[in-house]
Formats: structure tokens, C-alpha cells, sequence
């Protein structure tokens, strides 16, 4: 049995509906790419934001302390460090005092961002000073 010739061009070409269906489902695809796009950089903005504010916040912060961040993770540093016993009893009265100071809540917070896991630790004991501190 033969089909008709009417019948297999019928068959072989989409219908309007299908043209439509997949023209939208191309724009969807195309709009989904877009906004996966955007949000990528928008991710990215945020990021670069985020970083300049905080060295923005950690320099008007520094700027009420006596000391710098980087001094402050040092003094941290010494704690843990073998060596001459009275600098490390300085590194720690330094330490003692800044914990209690008003800005104690900012250097917790600086020395949660630290790449060294003592200077980090350091941080939330601040955190846990201040809390029964000021409480």
C-alpha cells in the first residue's frame, strides 16, 4: 500500500503550531543563556563590592585603634609561637586590652578572615570575650 503524495509532505513538514513551539523553546534557551550571564556578572560585581567595602570598613576601623590588623594577627601570632617569654607576655596584655576595647567586636570579626587557623580561632574567642564582657 502506498501513502499519498499529499499525505508525506503533510507529514515531513512541522506543523505551525511546532514552528511556534520550537521558536519559543529557542528564545527561552537563548533568554536562559542570557540571564545566566548576567547573573554571573552580577555574582562578580557583588564579590568585587563586597571587597572593596570591607578593606574600606577594616581601614576606617584601624584608623580608631592604635595598632593595624596586620600588627594585631602578628601579636596573635607570637602567642602560638615559641620564643622569648616576655614578649609574649606583652603580645598578650596588647591582646587582653584590645579584646575589651570597643573595637573588640571589629577585630573578632578582621581575624575570622585570616588564612592562619590560630589567628582565626584567636577571633572568636574575642567574640566570646566580648559577649560575656559587655553583657
Amino acid at each position: 500500500m502506498s501513502w499519498p503524495a499529499k499525505s508525506i509532505r503533510c507529514y515531513n513538514l512541522p506543523s505551525k503550531r511546532a514552528r511556534v513551539l520550537a521558536t519559543e523553546a529557542t528564545a527561552i534557551t537563548i533568554s536562559i543563556s542570557h540571564l545566566l550571564t548576567c547573573t554571573q556578572t552580577v555574582e562578580a560585581i557583588v564579590s568585587q563590592f563586597k571587597t572593596f567595602e570591607m578593606a574600606d570598613n577594616m581601614a576606617q576601623i584601624s584608623q580608631g585603634l592604635p595598632i593595624g590588623f596586620a600588627e594585631i594577627e602578628e601579636l596573635v601570632k607570637t602567642l602560638s609561637n615559641p620564643g622569648n617569654p616576655k614578649k609574649i607576655s606583652q603580645a598578650e596584655a596588647t591582646l587582653r586590652v584590645l579584646q575589651r576595647s570597643p573595637q573588640g567586636w571589629d577585630i573578632a570579626d578582621a581575624l575570622l578572615n585570616s588564612s592562619d587557623e590560630n589567628v582565626r580561632f584567636f577571633g572568636a574567642l574575642t567574640f566570646t570575650v566580648k559577649l560575656n564582657a559587655d553583657s
